[in-house]
């Protein structure tokens, strides 16, 4: 990641916060609450970006991009454990053999 990357997901998360909040206290407005409702969430959207996209740059600035990472998807193995009993370890070593070409 990049420092416009932290900087995008910083505001993305602060625009969010900021439509909620804004829109939360335009709610409980006794004056033409729908407008005040609106107006405040709007505001909100555009101060909560601006503070998100700068603490966003600024915390990925601190850091140095040590703490940037992708995420993984899918976790493949790449062996297998069998605990079998015994009695049945020729079975299980058996079943493994054919299920994966060979042990």
């Amino acid at each position: 990641m990049n420092h416009g990357g932290a900087a995008l997901r910083g505001a993305g998360s602060g625009a969010l916060a900021g439509l909620l909040i804004g829109w939360l206290f335009g709610v409980f407005t006794w004056f033409t609450p729908v407008l005040a409702a609106f107006t405040l969430a709007v505001y909100g959207l555009v101060f909560g970006a601006v503070i998100g996209a700068i603490f966003g740059l600024v915390a990925h600035a601190l850091q140095r991009g040590r703490r940037d990472f992708a995420s993984v998807r899918v976790m493949t193995p790449t062996r297998y454990e069998v605990v079998a009993d015994a009695e049945v370890a020729d079975e299980a070593t058996t079943l493994l053999a054919k299920m994966t070409g060979g042990v």
